[in-house]
C-alpha cells in the first residue's frame, strides 16, 4: 500500500483582547515550572507536571496559571492525560483526556477570546483505545470556567480526524488578528508523497465547525513522519517542520491572509543522529534545530533564512553528556532548551542533566554570539526536565497592516457611446497586496488593473 502524508490546516474564529499573557507560566517535565512575569528574572515554581513529551498549559489573560494537561509519571505508555487546576487538582470531569507521553507537539491550547478567560479549546492528538486501536488521531476538548471560578471540562475527547497523523500540531492568528489557523501533518494512504491540505473549523462559543479539506501540492516522499515539532515564526511569516526518520528539515513560506503555503528551503541531514526540536529567533532570520534526543550525540544547529545564504546547518553545541530535545522562545525572546539524561527513552532521574535547562540568550545572533549556555537555568530542586516543552503559538500576533484599496476615478458612460469599449479600473499594483474584484464584465479578478467592458 502506498503512503503520503498532508498538512491539514483549521481556522478558529476568536474576538480579539489587548492583554494576553497565557504563555506567562510554563508547567513541565515532571513538576517543572516557569514564570516570566519578569522577563528579565524568570521565576522556577513547583508545577504539578507529568509531562515528557506532550505538553500544556495555559494562563488567563492577566498571568495566572489555569491549568495544565499532565501525564502519568510512572507510566512512559499511559495513554491518558489529566486536566488539573493550579493547586494540582484535578478539575470537574479532567480526567481520561485522549494522549500519550511520547508525542511531540501532542498538546495545543487555544484560549476562547470571545469569552475571555472563561472557554479553552484543548486539540490534542492520542489513541481511543490503546490496546487495539494505535492509530494516532485528532480530537478536541473544551474547558470552560463558570461564575463561581471552577474549572469544568465540558467537551471531552470529541474526534476531529480519525485518521493516522504525525506528532505535530501549530497555530498562527489569521491576518485579521481574530481567527486561527491550526496545522497538523496527516498521512493519506495514496501516492508516495503528502500532500498540502487545508483543512480549516470555525470555533464559536466553544463550538467547532468542519473540518474542511483542499489538496495544494505535493512536497516529499515521507515514510514515516511521526517525532519531530512543527511550529510558526513570530509573525507567522514562516512554517518549519521535521521529518524525524528521513532527516530532513523543511521551511515553508505562509500567507496568513490565504493559508496556503509554498515550500522554500529543504535539507537532508547525513549524520547518524536525527532531528527534533526547533524554533525561530524572534526576527525569523534563524531557525534552530536539535538532534540526538534518543541516544548517541546531542547538537543544536543554525539555519540561516536568507536568500543569499545556502539553508546549511552550522553547528553550535555538541555534547554527548545527555539528550537535548525540544525548543521554546519565551515572552523574554530567548529560547530554551529541555534536556533530559542519558539513560534512555522512558526514563530520566534527578540530575544535573535533569535540572538545569538550557538557554540560547541572543538568538537573532549568527554563530557563537547567540550565546548558548547549557545547563545555565536551574529548575526547582524537587523538579527534573524531560523531552516536551509548552508548545505556545503567539497569542499576541495582531492583524496584518490593511491596505486601502482604490477603484480609481468614478466614470460614467454613455450608453450611446459605441466609441467606448470600456474603462480600466484601479491603480497600478501594489507589492505584497491581493486584489479581488467582482462583476460580471471584467476581463479578471484577481489583477490590480481588470478592464471592465459595460
Amino acid at each position: 500500500m502506498k503512503k503520503s502524508f498532508a498538512i491539514v490546516v483549521f481556522t478558529v474564529f476568536f474576538i480579539s483582547a489587548i492583554a494576553q499573557r497565557w504563555d506567562v507560566n510554563w508547567t513541565f517535565g515532571y513538576n517543572a515550572g516557569i514564570n516570566f512575569s519578569d522577563t528579565a528574572n524568570p521565576v522556577a515554581f513547583y508545577s504539578h507536571a507529568n509531562n515528557r513529551e506532550a505538553v500544556g498549559c495555559i494562563s488567563n489573560a492577566i498571568g495566572n496559571l489555569v491549568f495544565s494537561v499532565i501525564g502519568d509519571e510512572n507510566d512512559f505508555y499511559n495513554s491518558r492525560f489529566n486536566v488539573i487546576d493550579a493547586n494540582g487538582n484535578l478539575i470537574t470531569n479532567g480526567d481520561g483526556i485522549f494522549c500519550h507521553q511520547s508525542i511531540t507537539n501532542g498538546i495545543l491550547i487555544i484560549p476562547s477570546i470571545l469569552n475571555s478567560d472563561s472557554i479553552f479549546l484543548i486539540l490534542h492528538l492520542g489513541v481511543s483505545d490503546p490496546f487495539f486501536d494505535q492509530t494516532l488521531n485528532l480530537y478536541k476538548t473544551v474547558v470552560e470556567i463558570k461564575n463561581t471560578g471552577e474549572l469544568n471540562v465540558t467537551e471531552k475527547n470529541v474526534l476531529l480526524i480519525n485518521n493516522i497523523l504525525s506528532e505535530k500540531l501549530a497555530a498562527v492568528k489569521h491576518a485579521d488578528g481574530k481567527n486561527w489557523w491550526i496545522f497538523s501533518l496527516m498521512k493519506i494512504f495514496s501516492t508516495n508523497s503528502y500532500q498540502l491540505t487545508y483543512c480549516y473549523f470555525q470555533f464559536k462559543n466553544g463550538n467547532l465547525f468542519g473540518p474542511y479539506y483542499a489538496n495544494v501540492s505535493s512536497i516529499s516522499n515521507y515514510i514515516y513522519a511521526g517525532p519531530g515539532e512543527m511550529t510558526f515564526s513570530f509573525t507567522g511569516k514562516y512554517l518549519a517542520t521535521i521529518e524525524h526518520s528521513n532527516k530532513i528539515v523543511e521551511l515553508f513560506e505562509f500567507n496568513r491572509c490565504t493559508g496556503e503555503l509554498y515550500i522554500i528551503k529543504t535539507y537532508t541531514f547525513n549524520t547518524a543522529s536525527h532531528p527534533y526540536g526547533l524554533e525561530f529567533s524572534k526576527n525569523e532570520e534563524v531557525l534552530y534545530v536539535t538532534s540526538g534526543w534518543t541516544g548517541g550525540s546531542s547538537y543544536i544547529y543554525q539555519f540561516i533564512i536568507n536568500d543569499s545564504i545556502p539553508f546549511l546547518p552550522n553547528q553550535i553545541y555538541y555534547t554527548s553528556d545527555y539528550y537535548i530535545g525540544q525548543l521554546q522562545l519565551a515572552s523574554n525572546y530567548k529560547i530554551y532548551v529541555s534536556n533530559k539524561d542519558n539513560s534512555g527513552l522512558g526514563t530520566f532521574s534527578f540530575n544535573q542533566f535533569t535540572q538545569n535547562m538550557g538557554v540560547i540568550n541572543h538568538p537573532d545572533s549568527i554563530g557563537m554570539a547567540c550565546n548558548f549556555q547549557p545547563l545555565s537555568y536551574s529548575i526547582n530542586d524537587s523538579s527534573k526536565l524531560s523531552e516536551g516543552l509548552p508548545h505556545f503559538p503567539n497569542y499576541n500576533l495582531g492583524p496584518l497592516s490593511i491596505y486601502q484599496a482604490s477603484a480609481g476615478e468614478d466614470k460614467i458612460i454613455c450608453i450611446e457611446d459605441t466609441t467606448i469599449k470600456g474603462v480600466l479600473l484601479g491603480v497600478p499594483a501594489v507589492a505584497g497586496v491581493q486584489y479581488a474584484w467582482q462583476g460580471d464584465s471584467l476581463n479578471y479578478t484577481d489583477i490590480a488593473q481588470p478592464f471592465a467592458n459595460p
